[in-house]
């Protein structure tokens, strides 16, 4: 996955450089210093650290700092500034230098960090940089990263990127298409949720198990067609995903993804939103319109394609368009890895950039599109103005507040033109998003509900939003349903210390039960005692332990029609509780000790409705049974496929022997009234 640096304020980004200048060595740091502050005195270390600090958010030293710099150095800047994305791969900077007319190699990048206006991302095991080398280590540039104070960047992004001036066009249309910025931000969520729903696990080199990359690749909604689809966005769903990982909605821990409960991209204006979901865009690696999901260990070269296109946009006079084939032409011959990457094929290099522009930066508002018979032609946006260019911000609130309908049947009709991020975001939290159009829909189940009151919101704010947005009341019934679901989870009761006991038959838990050996019941076998004192087992009779890291265990016994079956306490175990309730219905046994179920119509529709499918039902009963699947139990699950059976009549001869029927149906004379061979004789 690609590796995101979470957004942060710029207090936290000063604490991050106090924290990289405290491993420097003194020589180093000092080295710098000299260069940063200029002092005429021998401060200590502490206190040139504070300095250094101080120094990178006053205007004044900074500005005087930059002009000092060469040209590459402070177009290094500007172009950092330019992308809000403070943390940026060595590797990709060098190579936009190098398509900016810049082949300096690492020089500049020096030049900054020996000036104290970068930063080295440390290692944790690196708690003395003697020098910048011990830092790049044998990976060099294609791994390391570094990161430059938002305070100190943005103070250089009106700097001349000396681009040259590329054919471009006053087209007067009214043909002209403006997004409304809320494509992505929806499927972004979709992916959220897909990930809260159950982490998503990554390989130890941080990329996706096939399961779950097949799974992100293959989901209807992440892939359904755009409210406007332009142009083919391969792998949409994964790019969903990466771009909801770069926008903070989703944190990865360790070797798992995980959604943030509530993320901050849901928490301000639409500008907001964009400008947010811009930082993480211009640093996804493993996307690109062409190839779609491509994991690369040392990062792809996307973000060193994506930006320069997007900066190239940013001189395009006012009132003129351009098209991606200039745009991808002068990439193509600088850049100075993408042409061996595409074959050296211009023509892929224009499509490249023509679905980057269609299917990323309008559906985002970056851009303005208009087609022409000669093709597609580009501006930047509004928005794309205000990021790029530093132009006045444009106001993007809507007054369109009853935006929804909540139907009696639990599904919320949401048209579109209301939407805002921060509403995108609550609806989430406890409505599953179902499809997504000019008018979206979404289901309120209890799951889902669960899932917001966990994440924080309260049944008063999930009632107040549908009545503040929704064009009519909320139906009685729906109504009903959140309360008592909301209730429910009310009552649950959390144990700080409890030891869980199972029980052969339900008569043995409520002995225990009313003995006091059991403080609650929780299901008709099992229950719950609790307190910081050790359980006094001579009061149990203990029957079999569990692990529940083993395998599962074999414990049921089909019966001969391949669907009832006798379960084993002894060896039964509180997975397969959860398993029968899914798959089973019981059944009265009059042996005492025995517990027997069946599978039915109605408790396998139950679990497909769950998500249950035949591979795992397969799975079950080979591990609970060391059986295979019977046919009656795969036909009770899948049915006939909808072909009929037939019924009728036959006239059924059966003769001696095999050679005599051969004989029978050879023959002419006999032959034309043999319909079928149903077997041997």
């Amino acid at each position: 996955m690609t590796n995101i640096e979470p957004a942060a304020s710029a207090d936290i980004w000063t604490v991050r450089v106090r924290d990289t200048l405290s491993r420097y060595s003194e020589t180093l740091l000092r080295q710098i210093v000299q260069r940063l502050l200029k002092p005429r005195n021998q401060w200590p270390v502490e206190e040139l650290i504070e300095r250094c600090v101080g120094t990178l958010t006053n205007a004044a030293v900074i500005d005087r700092r930059l002009a000092e710099l060469g040209p590459a150095a402070r177009k290094l800047l500007a172009i950092v500034g330019l992308s809000r994305q403070p943390v940026w791969r060595v590797g990709h900077l060098i190579a936009i230098l190098a398509t900016f007319d810049h082949a300096e190699g690492l020089s500049p990048i020096q030049e900054l960090l020996l000036a104290g206006l970068a930063h080295p991302a440390l290692p944790e095991g690196l708690t003395s940089l003697k020098q910048f080398e011990e830092w790049l280590g044998p990976s060099g540039m294609a791994s390391a990263r570094l990161f430059i104070h938002p305070a100190l960047s943005v103070r250089a992004i009106n700097e001349n990127l000396g681009l040259p001036a590329f054919p471009t066009s006053a087209i007067e249309s009214k043909a002209i298409r403006h997004s409304d910025g809320l494509e992505w931000l929806l499927r972004s969520a979709v992916a959220w949720q897909r990930v809260s729903a159950g982490p998503v696990r990554l390989t130890q080199q941080q990329s996706l198990f096939k399961r779950d990359l097949q799974r992100f690749q293959t989901d209807e909604l992440l892939a359904s067609p755009f409210t406007e689809q332009l142009t083919e966005v391969p792998d949409s769903g994964l790019f969903a995903l990466e771009l909801a990982i770069a926008s903070g909605l989703i944190e990865s821990d360790a070797y798992e993804l995980k959604g943030r409960p509530a993320p901050d991209l849901w928490n301000g204006r639409l500008l907001a939103a964009l400008i947010q979901v811009w930082k993480g865009l211009v640093a996804i690696e493993t996307w690109n319109p062409i190839n779609g999901y491509q994991y690369v260990e040392d990062g792809g070269q996307s973000p060193s394609i994506l930006l320069p296109a997007f900066l190239i946009l940013r001189g395009v006079p006012a009132g003129e368009w351009i098209q991606a084939e200039p745009v991808a032409k002068y990439l193509f011959e600088r850049h100075p890895s993408w042409a061996a990457a595409l074959n050296k094929k211009a023509e892929t290099a224009t499509t490249w950039i023509e679905r980057l522009f269609l299917g990323i930066g309008y559906p985002l508002r970056y851009l303005e599109v208009v087609q022409e018979p000669s093709g597609w032609w580009f501006r930047l946006s509004d928005v794309g103005r205000h990021i790029l260019k530093d132009e006045k911000a444009p106001n993007l609130d809507n007054d369109f507040r009853q935006t929804l309908i909540v139907q009696p049947n639990g599904e919320l009709v949401i048209f579109r033109q209301g939407l805002t991020p921060e509403l995108i975001g609550k609806l989430s939290r406890f409505g599953l998003w179902k499809t997504l159009g000019a008018a979206c829909t979404m289901e309120l189940t209890a799951e889902s509900v669960y899932h917001g009151l966990e994440t924080g919101l309260s049944l008063a704010e999930v009632q107040r939003l549908l009545d503040q947005h929704g064009t009519r009341a909320i139906p009685a019934n729906v109504l009903d349903s959140l309360q008592r679901w909301a209730s429910k989870r009310e009552r649950i009761t959390v144990y700080s210390s409890a030891t869980l006991l199972e029980f052969s038959t339900a008569e043995e838990l409520e002995t225990a039960y009313l003995r006091g050996l059991v403080a609650a019941k929780i299901t008709d076998r099992l229950g719950i005692a609790t307190g910081g004192e050790e359980i006094d087992y001579r009061h149990f009779r203990l029957v079999g332990n569990r692990d529940y890291e083993a395998r599962p265990q074999k414990c049921i016994t089909f019966d001969a029609d391949g669907v009832t079956f006798t379960v084993d306490t002894a060896l039964s175990d509180l997975i397969l509780e959860a398993e029968l309730s899914r798959i089973a219905e019981p059944l009265w046994s009059a042996t005492a000790g025995q517990r027997r179920f069946a599978l039915t119509p109605a408790s396998l529709k139950r679990a497909q409705v769950q998500g249950f499918s035949i591979v795992e039902l397969e799975q079950w009963a080979h591990d609970r049974s060391a059986e295979l699947l019977s046919s009656a139990a795969r036909l009770l699950f899948v049915g006939s496929n909808g072909q009929p059976g037939l019924y009728r009549r036959r006239l059924v001869v059966e003769l001696p022997t095999e050679q005599v029927a051969d004989g029978v149906a050879q023959w002419p004379a006999t032959a034309e009234f043999v319909e079928e061979r149903l077997g041997p004789c």
